[in-house]
């Protein structure tokens, strides 16, 4: 409905059109009820058209993408601001989302499996992975912390906004960005340490100590990329006569009941302004694939 530009007749659009109508000072009752019958006729046409189109759609086999049974998705959700609309750009983010997710591969399962593309949508630049669940709960759990993260920050940030509004002067601010800054680093470390706390059990000593390192600047790049505005979902499918309750559940099990508890969290604002985290992920301090 966005995307055919339909959505805008609906919600609080509707709501903030009707309020206009009828709080006009000029206007008379039989003139509002002219215009109201206006938008009546326009949203019952709106409504014939878009089940039209629905059936349609069902008629010629053109559906909602439906997961098989215990099959994981990823997806990644690419503004194209981030890469300029640039061809080559967008081909250098995809070849650096596969360097910083394929760790959770070997984290959860000890191999490194390559990412296995199930769908590349243009209109908003998504890419959406097949996984395994048990590497899926891994990413579900680091992306929901991360989020939870993001949102911290962002509630930070809308404290300072206010101070600056009420013209608090800059030195007393500082501090603010100080706390703030304190709070991330400390808080991915956090992060990488429960998930090989988690994970990490089978995988020996020295190479856990490199995993580590490549787990933790994953999830600084990770933690970025939210920042600026990627979306990262995650779906999962069972069968709704397979039981929830932990007692025998096998460890796909285990895996497909956490992404779906933390699949619940992971909901984002809309990015706005400057980015919030400020995670330098390579030596010279910079994001990314030189973008």
């Amino acid at each position: 409905m966005e995307e055919i530009g339909v959505s805008r007749k609906f919600g609080k659009a509707l709501k903030d059109n009707i309020k206009d109508i009828i709080e006009r000072n000029q206007i008379t009752l039989q003139v509002a009820l002219e215009e109201l019958k206006k938008v009546h006729q326009g949203l019952q046409q709106t409504e014939k058209n878009l089940s039209g189109l629905v059936q349609g759609l069902e008629y010629f086999g053109v559906g909602e993408d439906r997961l098989k049974n215990n099959e994981c998705e990823i997806g990644v959700i690419i503004p194209r601001i981030y890469i300029k609309n640039n061809l080559k750009n967008f081909g250098k983010e995809l070849i650096e989302l596969e360097k910083t997710l394929i760790v959770f591969s070997e984290l959860s399962i000890g191999s490194r499996e390559p990412l296995q593309v199930r769908t590349i949508s243009s209109s908003e630049l998504s890419v959406f992975l097949d996984y395994i669940p048990q590497v899926g709960a891994c990413i579900a759990i680091a992306i929901e912390r991360i989020v939870a993260l993001y949102k911290q920050m962002l509630e930070i940030k809308k404290l300072k906004a206010e101070l600056v509004k009420r013209e608090v002067p800059d030195e007393k601010l500082k501090g603010i960005d100080e706390y703030a800054e304190s709070i991330v680093k400390p808080k991915i470390e956090e992060i990488a340490t429960e998930l090989l706390a988690k994970y990490g059990a089978q995988i020996e000593k020295k190479r856990k100590n490199e995993i580590g390192i490549e787990l933790r600047n994953s999830l600084k790049k990770l933690a970025n990329r939210i920042d600026r505005g990627f979306n990262i979902e995650l779906r999962v499918y069972r069968d709704n006569d397979q039981s929830d309750n932990e007692e025998g559940a096998t460890e796909q099990d285990i895996a497909i009941n956490q992404i779906i508890e933390s699949a619940k969290n992971i909901e984002y604002s809309k990015s706005s302004g400057e980015p919030v985290l400020f995670l330098p992920e390579n030596e010279k301090g910079g994001l990314g694939p030189n973008l």
